[in-house]
């Protein structure tokens, strides 16, 4: 049973054909896309480091409102610009359980953790899905921050991934159905820390940063339950500011 599921996880993949998501030319492997047709996706090749607003020139840079008010957390890591085909593919991922965008997007941030984000530096101790509320994870079935998050803790062993001791207690409205304006009020004090992070470096990872209230008021909450480091992961970023 167990050489079956070794078989079925590791050899079908490449025996398999499949087709490139964008061209659909055939594929051999376990990739998603063609070299070429990845090349052409909108990488954030320049952000600011504390909340990744895309930033022109240079790299680590710091953009002018994070340095006049610095968000709660102390990184912000994002994959790519969310414009097309990416929003189509958290869309597709989110609400139509199309779960092949969610390990294209995994083998992503895996790619990207390895040669750039922490390069030459410490792994977070802590891995933190964003949590959903009770109703809309029964609605949706699962949590997408969760199943982002499991082969890149599987592939980084030494990351523990927890997602129990983060709570969301506060019925909100989707952040997306409203204003800027109206994201704060909606998401404040909306989470919940069961057990002290006893001075961890965590890693929050959610799909999308718009306006940026989810990350940041969950982050309040981690710090003041005793996380030392603060970093966010995402798959994409708007170009509206926090």
């Amino acid at each position: 049973m167990k050489l079956l599921k070794h078989i079925k996880k590791h050899a079908l993949p490449w025996l398999l054909p499949r087709a490139c998501l964008i061209c659909n030319k055939t594929l051999v492997g376990a990739s998603s896309l063609c070299s070429e047709c990845d090349k052409t996706l909108p990488f954030i090749e320049c952000a600011c480091i504390q909340c990744a607003i895309p930033l022109k020139g240079g790299t680590k840079l710091t953009c002018g409102k994070c340095q006049i008010t610095p968000p709660p957390h102390d990184k912000l890591f994002a994959l790519f610009h969310y414009t097309h085909p990416i929003n189509k593919w958290i869309h597709q991922f989110k609400f139509y359980q199309n779960f092949s965008y969610a390990k294209l997007f995994s083998a992503h941030m895996i790619h990207a953790i390895e040669s750039q984000w922490y390069y030459n530096k410490a792994l977070p101790d802590i891995l933190i899905p964003t949590p959903l509320a009770r109703s809309r994870l029964w609605t949706r079935g699962f949590n997408q921050s969760i199943e982002l998050a499991r082969p890149i803790a599987q592939h980084f062993q030494s990351i523990e991934l927890d997602f129990t001791n983060a709570q969301r207690i506060k019925r909100t409205k989707p952040q997306s159905s409203l204003h800027s304006n109206e994201r704060h009020k909606n998401i404040h004090n909306a989470f919940n820390i069961k057990f002290n992070l006893n001075n961890a470096h965590i890693a929050i990872i959610d799909d999308v940063v718009t306006t940026g209230e989810t990350v940041a008021e969950l982050s309040r909450a981690c710090r003041k339950n005793g996380a030392r480091q603060i970093d966010v992961w995402c798959i994409a970023r708007t170009s509206l500011h926090l």
